[in-house]
């Protein structure tokens, strides 16, 4: 899949409100951690090719950049790489960071949506195995692909906007409490008792 939807589900699934941990992601890392393997594996490669461009020394035989890209991708896209990692961080932290989840939904979203033309290495290195799915260049599912995502996002916007409200309503709902009389303070009465 390529990489503004996975941007997009991850902030979809991040903002969700079924909570499956207790503690709240934060929508926003959870999404850069979702983009984090197409990043490390192709900007590198991308940012060699614009030096060798922009600095004239190119050629049509030149594609060391191309190889740095297949490198990265492996352990990226791996989540035999991935299971360690998050164990790792989580005895630093001495508590899981959740957001780095975004990186085990990009290789999940990754392995029935690439074809066999560049299959994901889940299993990478411990094995080649790598299941042939549908390419996610194929118009037909870019437009089953963002108008899920469009159906999703609508839902997210209306149970919020629903949430809004129905504070706002609570808000209005709730009498003003009168402030409590000290005692000794109430109105005096009038006609005091008479002295004999």
């Amino acid at each position: 899949m390529e990489i503004f939807a996975h941007a997009l589900w991850a902030t979809a699934v991040a903002r969700t409100p079924v909570r499956v941990v207790a503690e709240r992601v934060r929508w926003r890392w959870f999404a850069l951690w979702a983009v984090s393997p197409d990043l490390f594996a192709f900007a590198p490669g991308v940012a060699v090719a614009l030096w060798l461009r922009v600095f004239g020394v190119a050629s049509p035989h030149h594609h060391g950049h191309h190889v740095l890209g297949i490198e990265l991708y492996d352990p990226t896209h791996s989540l035999v790489v991935f299971a360690p990692l998050f164990a790792a961080v989580w005895l630093i932290r001495r508590r899981p960071a959740w957001c780095m989840l975004g990186w085990s939904l990009h290789i999940l979203m990754d392995i029935p949506t690439h074809s066999a033309h560049f299959p994901t290495p889940f299993l990478w290195p411990l094995s080649s195995y790598r299941f042939i799915g549908i390419s996610w260049a194929q118009w037909r599912f870019m437009a089953f692909n963002y108008s899920a995502l469009g159906i999703v996002f609508f839902i997210l916007w209306m149970y919020q906007r629903r949430k809004r409200l129905a504070s706002r309503r609570a808000c209005q709902s709730v009498p003003l409490s009168a402030s409590p009389i000290p005692e000794g303070a109430g109105p005096r009465q009038s006609g005091g008792s008479s002295q004999d």
